[in-house]
């Protein structure tokens, strides 16, 4: 699984109102025992130690009107990460204005590496650190088992790089440099020195909270569409039964006929209503099972 994220951490004003200040609110407070609810709520919220105040949000990629909100009558630091095109960015505003931001590219190639404003004692170390794992380690020639004729492919395994690679019509094997990308770990490492904070770390001891942007969830999605089929087994087994009976015994048949029917048609619809749940709160655990491993992963 590849990171697709932002985190905001904030300082020097309420959680209210840096939550307002993102257009998010607090939804039903619960303790979660910390990396749970990480994974699981597309935004979520957490108090780090030293005053710092944390806001975690998936698939999206945070932007400067955020920050120039964020800041103002405060801190700011955020930071981006997006794994699947090997991109990060950690930044830092106060009272409105950039103070410095640092991103990396990795399709601007390997060693890009941008950095714009006063950027803190701590990058320098973490920079020279990293560079210098990137040159030690040597390219690796792989061969990759892929599609006949399948064109130039990108691959990526965890944070290593892959090259593109062309096969031609009558080849299934074609052979690519691999690199692990170090250089994407320094706007990460960044950031988390400055806050404590980084989202590859185990994360048991923070109690994160949900946070409701205002945007349907896909589990509120998905279970509209079950009552609305439940909803429509109770109809169907109503106008069924009733028809039945009605040809038969009347009227009188055609009530109880309705009765029954609608009693068989909840019965149905509440069955595959648990059994499509359950599938679904499985298919969750199992996406929350595998980011749990990729943050123990060393």
């Amino acid at each position: 699984m590849g990171y697709s994220l932002s985190w905001f951490a904030v300082r020097g004003k309420s959680a209210a109102d840096a939550l307002r200040d993102l257009g998010l609110r607090a939804l039903v407070r619960r303790a979660t025992g910390g990396r749970g609810s990480f994974v699981k709520d597309r935004n979520s919220a957490a108090a780090l130690p030293d005053g710092w105040y944390l806001v975690c949000r998936w698939n999206y990629q945070f932007t400067n009107s955020d920050l120039e909100r964020l800041s103002r009558g405060g801190e700011a630091v955020a930071c981006f990460v997006e794994e699947h095109v090997m991109v990060s960015r950690a930044t830092t505003w106060k009272e409105g204005q950039e103070v410095w931001t640092v991103t990396h590219d990795a399709e601007q190639g390997d060693n890009h590496l941008e950095v714009r404003g006063a950027v803190p004692p701590e990058f320098a170390a973490i920079r020279d650190r990293l560079m210098a794992k990137q040159v030690a380690e040597p390219r690796m020639s792989a061969p990759v088992q892929i599609k006949k004729g399948a064109g130039r492919v990108t691959l990526k395994f965890g944070k290593c790089a892959v090259d593109e690679c062309t096969t031609p019509e009558d080849q299934s094997v074609a052979h690519t440099d691999l690199s692990c990308d170090h250089l994407f770990d320094i706007p990460v490492e960044l950031a988390a020195a400055l806050t404590g904070f980084s989202h590859d770390k185990p994360h048991d001891h923070l109690a994160f909270e949900p946070l409701d942007d205002g945007q349907p969830s896909r589990q509120k999605g998905t279970l509209t569409v079950f009552h609305g089929l439940w909803a429509l087994a109770i109809f169907l087994g109503l106008i069924l039964g009733a028809t039945f009976l009605a040809l038969r015994d009347g009227w009188i048949g055609a009530l109880i006929g309705a009765i029954g029917g609608a009693t068989i048609g909840a019965v149905a619809g509440f069955v595959l209503f648990s059994i499509a749940l359950a599938i679904a709160l499985m298919m969750r655990r199992k996406r929350g099972a595998e980011c749990s491993d990729n943050n123990n992963a060393p």
